[in-house]
């Protein structure tokens, strides 16, 4: 039984550190779309019908009838696929735009 009372401490020494690497869509993501996607999908005419700008614009079906993001189906992520497409014609953001996702970013 004295093993026990150690039992809380070793759990939150184990969940700890997994805290530490969540992700937090405010802090962590919606900066990175900032800087390279809402120039071109937001506002009153977002390219492809992608709206960056809300859950809701990114939720949505696309002009081209894919989902720009499935929750909990990375599969069937359009945006998963073209920030990971080797094609320069499909690639997001775009090469010519000279503003890649460093590999933090799209990791």
């Amino acid at each position: 039984m004295k093993t026990m009372r150690f039992l809380p401490f070793f759990l939150v020494w184990l969940v700890l550190p997994m805290m530490a690497d969540t992700v937090d869509f405010s802090r962590d993501i919606q900066p990175i779309l900032a800087e390279h996607c809402t120039k071109c999908h937001g506002g009153e005419k977002p390219k492809g019908g992608l709206d960056m700008t809300s859950r809701e614009g990114m939720l949505k079906e696309l002009k081209s009838g894919e989902r720009s993001v499935a929750p909990g189906k990375p599969g069937q992520s359009e945006l998963l696929r073209r920030l990971t497409s080797d094609d320069p014609d499909e690639l997001m953001p775009p090469p010519d735009e000279g503003k890649q996702l460093s590999p933090e970013q799209s990791a």
